[in-house]
This record gives structure tokens, C-alpha cells and sequence, in this order.
């Protein structure tokens, strides 16, 4: 049985080395995703939206950039900035839910709060495309995110 991936959400303008830190995994093995289409980036170089989700994509997760930050989560100096880890709970159009793996996302996350997801109206994961879903409530002691499908992006990235 496949497991849908683990989403990430990632500020703008982040290195090769913060990717690595946002999703755990080892700067070599993004190097390595990065060589397979075709770029070769140092550890301290930015990456583009595309190159971010292209290596999130290679790795079995997806990444979602976050909008308006300045910059980089992992600089911030107080410990509230952590990443938060959230399950989901998705609330599909047709009535019917689906449970999602998880979320990471830069900071606490309340009712209202409109995500921009790669996870289509039928829950599915769409890698590079961006889909609007709210926070409809939070679930188990804050632990789980209920999102109800919005809309499409009307820029169509995620």
C-alpha cells in the first residue's frame, strides 16, 4: 500500500543546505537529485521553486513554498520559529475525506488560515501545482489540520 507523501513547507530563496535541513535528508543525497536534472548547486547556493520541488519530488516528499517570507526559517533566532508537524485531515468537494500523511509548515497553524497545497480537490498529490485548501478546524490537541478544498491557484504554482 502506498503512503502519500510527507508535505514540507519551505520559505523562498532557500540553499541547498537548508533544503536539507527542512527535509531531513542528507546535502548529498540533494546533490544527487539535483545532478539527475542536470544542476549542479554548492551547499550555499539558492535554489529555484522548480529545482526545490523537483528534489522534494525525487525524494518521495513535496515541498510547499511559503509566501512573503524574507527569510530563512532556520536563521530565526527564537525557538518559536521551529517547524510545526501537523497529520491532515482533508475535507474533499464530494463530501468524502481522506487522510493525508503530514504537514511541516513554518509556523503554528489556526482556523481560516488558507494553505497553498500540491494536493489536488481529490486529495491527490500534484507536484508543482498549487491548490488552495483552509484550516476548517484543528483536530487532536492542535496535532491535525482539517482542510477543506478552496479553489485552484490562480497562478497554478504551489
Amino acid at each position: 500500500m502506498r503512503s502519500d507523501p510527507e508535505v514540507v513547507e519551505v520559505p523562498p530563496r532557500i540553499t541547498v543546505r537548508e533544503l536539507s535541513l527542512a527535509l531531513g535528508t542528507p546535502m548529498q543525497d540533494i546533490v544527487r537529485a539535483l545532478m539527475g536534472i542536470g544542476v549542479v548547486k554548492t551547499a550555499t547556493q539558492a535554489l529555484t521553486d522548480f529545482e526545490m520541488q523537483a528534489v522534494a519530488h525525487d525524494l518521495g516528499r513535496i515541498v510547499v513554498i511559503a509566501g512573503g517570507a524574507s527569510r530563512s526559517v532556520w536563521d530565526a533566532p527564537h525557538a518559536s520559529h521551529a517547524p510545526m508537524v501537523y497529520k491532515l485531515r482533508l475535507c474533499l468537494p464530494d463530501g468524502t475525506e481522506r487522510q493525508n500523511s503530514s504537514l511541516t509548515t513554518l509556523r503554528p497553524r489556526s482556523a481560516g488560515d488558507v494553505l497553498n497545497v500540491p494536493l489536488g480537490p481529490d486529495g491527490r498529490s500534484r507536484p508543482g501545482r498549487g491548490f488552495l485548501w483552509r484550516v476548517a478546524a484543528l483536530e487532536d490537541e492542535g496535532k491535525t489540520l482539517v482542510l477543506g478544498f478552496e479553489r485552484a491557484n490562480p497562478d497554478g504554482d504551489a
